[in-house]
């Protein structure tokens, strides 16, 4: 049902990633699912895993869709300049998020600002 919730999600805030994700990377619900499963323990380091979960004990497990929305805003250009190459894709769902960690922090501090 997570899956279902964040596909309704980037429907509904960025349509041009759901095309895409539609059409060049049918696996998104594996990195999306194992982000959720794993409350982002696996993908980010501890200080962005305990900022996570210090907003989710404020404001609830929507905070888990909010930081998935974040991360997609973060990693969208790149996202869809790796059209028709999955492996590409894959990596960035990998390697990209230390990127995220160092170079965005700002905007995971800002998961309040998701409009949800």
């Amino acid at each position: 049902i997570d899956t279902l919730i964040i596909d309704e999600l980037l429907k509904n805030y960025f349509p041009v990633l759901n095309d895409f994700f539609k059409e060049n990377s049918p696996y998104i619900d594996n990195f999306i699912h194992k982000w959720l499963v794993t409350i982002f323990c696996n993908d980010f380091n501890e200080d962005m895993v305990y900022l996570i979960w210090d907003v989710i004990f404020l404001q609830g497990n929507i905070v888990l869709f909010k930081a998935c929305l974040v991360v997609f805003k973060i990693l969208k250009k790149s996202i869809l300049l790796s059209k028709n190459n999955f492996e590409k894709t894959y990596s960035l769902f990998t390697t990209k998020i230390t990127e995220i960690q160092s170079r965005d922090k700002n905007l995971l501090y800002g998961l309040r600002t998701v409009p949800f």
